[in-house]
């Protein structure tokens, strides 16, 4: 129960962070580092660690509740990849911080169900760059989020968007969080989709 309590807080100050303050274009990376501590406690906060998705499919909640499904996740991945606590909270913050750039793009279009036009679908894929950019402007070390935002949406080949124009292959952490992000978005509804 304490659990679940503490994990609904972290969602609202998720909130905050990715929604509220990033709309008016502010990075909370303080805070942000505080959620991902916070988050790490309760995901070793028992004998065993414990992980549990959020499943929240209303579009205005869900990209929160997904971000810090990947922050877990990611967290959870690295520690068994054996990566140190340090860099497993480095990998979980960029995890959290990856889709910083959507609050740039309005909400009707992250929560529709029918067909993107191609004005649209263009600027959904610019999060990454508002995104990356957003992170690189803010004073913190957010240079691993600024890498992963901007990469996040590139396959094994540099192919993707935003597209590069010398393909290359995307840092590892940004493999590793989209691999996860693919994980966490199979395993939970979608406003989109089942």
């Amino acid at each position: 129960t304490a659990a679940a309590q503490s994990l609904h807080e972290d969602l609202k100050v998720a909130y905050w962070i990715l929604v509220s303050e990033a709309r008016a274009g502010v990075v909370r990376s303080i805070e942000a580092d505080a959620l991902i501590r916070s988050l790490y406690a309760t995901l070793h906060g028992r004998a065993q660690p414990t992980l549990a998705l959020f499943d929240v499919p209303r579009a205005e909640v869900y990209a929160v509740a997904h971000a810090v499904n990947v922050a877990m996740t990611t967290m959870a991945v690295a520690e068994q990849l054996g990566f140190s606590e340090k860099e497993a909270r480095a990998l979980g913050l960029a995890g959290l911080l990856k889709d910083i750039g959507q609050a740039d793009v309005p909400i009707d279009l992250l929560g529709r169900t029918q067909p993107l036009d191609a004005a649209e679908l263009e600027r959904i894929r610019q999060h990454p760059v508002v995104g990356a950019r957003m992170l690189i402007s803010t004073h913190g070390p957010l240079e691993l989020a600024a890498v992963v935002a901007y990469e996040h949406h590139l396959g094994p080949d540099g192919q993707g968007y935003p597209p590069l124009a010398h393909p290359r292959p995307a840092h590892f952490a940004s493999r590793l969080v989209r691999l996860v992000d693919a994980f966490c978005a199979l395993h939970v509804r979608r406003p989109h989709r089942d």
